[in-house]
């Protein structure tokens, strides 16, 4: 799928990895995503994004996966502390975290 149409998927991908499964936020962007946009009915991953064994399930039951490029790409800032209820370290008030995928940028400021 075009990067655009992957944008909100990936953002949510990174918020949730932070919320629900309490990553930090270099965790939260480093994650393997996933990216389906109801036509083609079909759903990208990245590598490592499902266990064999998950894809295998999930093939069995109809669904159809592609292997996909890295999906998108995300640059974030978390304000506080480097995951929710974390603690913060030494005087630092504000964690970036920059998308290891080839060729998306990187994170910068003062």
């Amino acid at each position: 799928a075009p990067w655009w149409r992957c944008v909100a998927t990936t953002v949510l991908q990174t918020i949730l990895n932070v919320v629900d499964f309490q990553m930090n936020i270099q965790e939260a962007v480093d994650a393997p995503r996933i990216h389906h946009q109801w036509m083609p009915d079909v759903t990208n991953l990245e590598p490592r994004a499902l266990s064999p064994d998950t894809r295998k399930i999930l093939e069995g039951m109809g669904y159809r996966f592609e292997d996909a490029e890295p999906i998108n790409h995300v640059d974030a800032i978390i304000v506080g502390a480097p995951s929710l209820g974390g603690k913060p370290v030494g005087r630092s008030r504000y964690y970036g975290a920059n998308d290891p995928r080839p060729g998306t940028g990187s994170a910068q400021g003062y």
